[in-house]
């Protein structure tokens, strides 16, 4: 009888440590997965920031245009304006 309980015990000791090492194993593989989802995860943010900078680059672009253009436009319209006045001043 005690032959038959060491003989559990022995194959219990077995058991739970082929158990421990197939858990222990799922834990490595799961925390592999856990740190190559958080450096695909790192890699995206990182592209997500470089493409809002180069978006804020080109509004900022965008905006010096527009107002470069509106600049451009006033001294047209005040060229128009002298250039009429000069017209009008000829014909009188």
């Amino acid at each position: 009888m005690k032959e038959r309980a060491q003989q559990y015990e022995l194959e219990h000791k077995r058991w739970s440590h082929s158990l421990s090492e197939k858990y222990e194993g799922i834990i490595r593989t799961k925390n592999d997965e856990i740190e190559k989802i958080r450096a695909i995860s790192d890699e995206q943010n990182q592209l997500i920031k470089q493409y809002e900078k180069m978006i804020e680059k080109e509004k900022i672009g965008a905006s010096e245009k527009v107002s470069h253009l509106l600049n451009e436009n006033n001294i047209l319209k005040e060229d128009i304006i002298d250039l009429k006045n000069v017209m009008i001043s000829l014909l009188i």
